[in-house]
């Protein structure tokens, strides 16, 4: 049964700018692997044609920037530093940016075997993403998770 997990949260009190989240996101220990960058480049026609290269931070920033004040969909992949997980952020605007939970989810397991299998393990998210973007210094307006199977 395939799974899709989504946490969407409201940043504008923090800034405007989608970059400047991205770079919360680096303080919080949300990076990139390897160096490695894939994002959604300027002029994809939100046709998903990610690319895969070896940007310095400073090129995806200004790349991201342009992104927004052209008024197209900005999407990077970030990988946490302490683990093995990822999440795909998406946004137009910093009032909501999408993270697809998709690329090896951390889950938790029912063992009891009554019900489902392998659900997304939210409060891990919670913990690593809301509670460190609040601690440092972006405060998370809103936030609402939709996990979807079938």
């Amino acid at each position: 049964m395939a799974r899709e997990a989504v946490i969407s949260i409201d940043c504008s009190k923090y800034s405007n700018r989608i970059s400047d989240i991205i770079k919360q996101f680096d303080n919080i220990g949300w990076g990139f692997k390897d160096d490695i960058m894939k994002y959604l480049p300027i002029h994809d026609n939100d046709m998903f044609e990610w690319r895969e290269e070896k940007l310095s931070y400073e090129k995806l920033f200004s790349l991201v920037s342009e992104k927004q004040a052209l008024g197209e969909s900005v999407g990077v992949q970030l990988f946490h530093n302490k683990s093995d997980h990822d999440t795909t952020l998406y946004a137009k605007s910093t009032k909501e940016i999408t993270l697809f939970l998709d690329y090896n989810r951390r889950i938790m397991y029912n063992t009891e075997g009554t019900v489902g299998g392998a659900f997304t393990d939210i409060s891990w998210y919670v913990y690593h993403i809301v509670f460190a973007l609040e601690k440092a210094g972006c405060p998370v307006e809103d936030m609402t998770y939709n996990e979807y199977w079938g």
